[in-house]
């Protein structure tokens, strides 16, 4: 289901970021068995890269690549790059990029 894969994402990525954040998002390409990611988090001391565990990467890839499969209609070219941006309220944006 889309809204768990969301879901998903969402606590992950919150779960790495410092508690002051303002806004985290996460930049991936992704292909049908494979991403790579790359997370980041804002907030009063600027700009960092969080330490996302293996274990977490893979589930975020894992929920990523759902996404695109439940995203993608027969016959249609899939996305194949994409930015999920996560607000401290809950609140979320998922933007996706197709290759030309």
């Amino acid at each position: 289901m889309v809204s768990d894969a969301y879901l998903n994402i969402a606590q992950r990525l919150n779960a790495v970021c410092p508690q002051d954040y303002k806004r985290a998002w996460i930049e991936a390409e992704v292909g049908d068995e494979w991403d790579n990611q790359t997370a980041w988090c804002e907030g009063p001391a600027g700009k960092m890269q969080p330490e996302i565990p293996p274990v977490e990467s893979f589930a975020i890839g894992d929920a990523l690549r759902d996404l695109r499969s439940q995203m993608t209609t027969p016959g249609d070219k899939p996305w194949s790059r994409c930015t999920f941006t996560l607000y401290p309220d809950g609140k979320f944006n998922f933007a996706v990029q197709y290759d030309d």
